[in-house]
């Protein structure tokens, strides 16, 4: 797996327009905490638990305090719209490394 990312490699996030506006409006950008997604993919590392041996494993001693954002590199995606598009009010951010 590749893990550098040139300067202008391009990532998309979509959402509600409603989010957009509370974006702009309040000039933050909103962080979800982990344990609230409900995909069991998203949730993998969250719940992950890390054998150290036959009678030893730990979780993650800090994962209430996981946020995180979405963002893909999908430019466009049907479920991703239908996701995040109710009453057909979605719209797409595009950013890059570099921005």
């Amino acid at each position: 797996m590749n893990t550098k990312l040139n300067d202008d490699v391009e990532f998309y996030r979509f959402i509600r327009y409603e989010t957009l506006l509370d974006y702009l409006v309040n000039k933050r950008f909103a962080f979800i905490k982990c344990k609230l997604y409900s995909d069991p993919w998203e949730l993998f590392f969250y719940d992950a638990e890390f054998i150290v041996n036959e009678y030893d494993s730990w979780g993650h001693p800090e994962k209430e305090r996981f946020f995180a954002m979405c963002f893909t590199k999908t430019k466009e995606s049907e479920a991703l719209w239908r996701i995040h598009s109710k009453n057909e009010s979605g719209v797409k951010i595009v950013t890059s490394v570099k921005r």
